[in-house]
């Protein structure tokens, strides 16, 4: 079985009820598409080829931390005190600020 495109990849990440940011560099060779809940990147792709990888187990409902992409890990990385990777990851973030060029 193939590796999905990036953007059949956009598409699945797409479906989440979270909400996300996508951004765009100005010659659109590039992407990045930014979950709001735990503030994970889960597409990052470049010249139409994904650069990421994102579980097929990734639960895109808040459920659970997003299994893959780039996290945001805080305040620790693996077990301790808190739980494993922090809190940064499972709460839900906003946009505070959107500017154009």
């Amino acid at each position: 079985m193939a590796a999905p495109s990036a953007e059949e990849k956009k598409q699945e990440v797409s479906k989440s009820p979270l909400g996300q940011v996508q951004l765009q560099n100005a010659k659109a060779t590039a992407s990045v598409i930014i979950h709001l809940f735990g503030a994970c990147v889960t597409s990052w792709t470049v010249d139409g080829e994904e650069q990421l990888f994102v579980s097929s187990k990734a639960k895109l409902d808040g459920s659970k931390a997003i299994r893959g992409g780039i996290p945001l890990v805080y305040p620790q990385f693996g077990p301790g005190k808190m739980k494993q990777h922090g809190f940064a990851r499972v709460y839900s973030w906003t946009l505070q600020k959107q500017e154009s060029n």
